[in-house]
């Protein structure tokens, strides 16, 4: 499917349903935006799900610049209408773990890096905006996927706060996720990183002024 009319499908649906919202239009274009809607995500979530075009074995694939798009919009209706986003994921098979399974970090390639990093974002609102949404998220193991991703070596600052920020939006939500995170001695580890200053560039690679 054509990446851009997907986009722009999205940027329209979610401007009809705050025209329905802000006009009081009645309850049956509602419930058939709603119905759009719940096939658009659906559609997205499929697409996140193809292998990308750089796998020649599988029989349907994403380009990554589409994935990209997708995860943008799945953004955007999570801002603009929360909770209807957050049912429509959930009602969609395996839909939420599809999205945590863009964090894994086994064989993950260079081109895919950019989806890797929206869907960091997306999981982060999701996870602000849904208290349900964060708990599956934390046993769909989120955790340790994003502190794989914040220890690695050749990992940009901003990202690390992208991963961080998720943890703290997880963990904010219930008790719960405080103390799943604090009960794994390797997350703890992970976490005890970051404050070790000795890990700083100047410590681990010094160069000569």
């Amino acid at each position: 499917p054509n990446s851009k009319k997907f986009l722009q499908g999205g940027n329209n649906l979610i401007q009809n349903q705050n025209q329905a919202r802000g006009t009081g239009t009645g309850t049956q274009s509602q419930s058939q935006n709603q119905n759009q809607g719940q096939l658009l995500t659906h559609a997205l979530l499929d697409l996140l799900s193809h292998p990308t075009t750089h796998s020649a074995s599988a029989t349907h694939t994403t380009s990554l610049y589409a994935k990209t798009c997708a995860i943008q919009i799945l953004s955007k209706f999570t801002l603009s209408n929360t909770h209807l986003l957050h049912s429509q994921i959930l009602s969609a098979p395996e839909g939420l773990h599809r999205i945590i399974d863009l964090l894994h970090t086994d064989n993950q390639s260079e081109e895919s890096i950019p989806v890797r990093n929206q869907a960091l974002k997306l999981c982060t609102i999701m996870a602000q905006t849904n208290a349900g949404s964060a708990r599956l998220m934390i046993f769909g193991e989120a955790y340790e996927k994003v502190m794989d991703i914040a220890t690695r070596n050749d990992l940009e600052g901003i990202v690390q706060q992208d991963c961080l920020r998720l943890c703290v939006e997880m963990s904010r939500q219930d008790e719960m996720g405080s103390e799943v995170f604090l009960g794994s001695s390797r997350l703890v580890r992970f976490l005890a990183r970051f404050l070790d200053l000795r890990l700083g560039k100047k410590f681990v690679d010094p160069q000569d002024e």
